[in-house]
């Protein structure tokens, strides 16, 4: 039981810091509009307008799928840690 605890830890351990991790590269999304690669930015504003708000959009939805993955793995984390605990004292009771 006691390397059950230990082993449920551990992996408790490895979800959280890539859940960590996922929320880092959440915050580093950045917006760029697609001028901003090879072609000359438009003079029209509308269509520089346009082309910030489709930059954000897509920001947001590959921000949001990482946050949506960090989650997860942070609900794997807390239910495996909270497991370990449990087998942590159960370990200890019947010895």
């Amino acid at each position: 039981m006691d390397y059950a605890a230990i082993g449920c830890a551990i992996v408790g351990l490895i979800l959280g810091l890539l859940a960590a991790r996922y929320w880092f590269r959440s915050s580093k999304v950045a917006a760029e509009p697609a001028w901003a690669e090879p072609t000359a930015e438009p003079v029209d504003l509308e269509d520089k307008n346009s082309d910030w708000i489709a930059a954000i959009l897509d920001a947001s939805k590959k921000s949001a799928a990482f946050n949506q993955r960090a989650a997860v793995l942070t609900g794997y984390a807390v239910v495996l840690s909270a497991f370990a605990g449990v087998l942590g004292s159960l370990a200890g009771y019947f010895r």
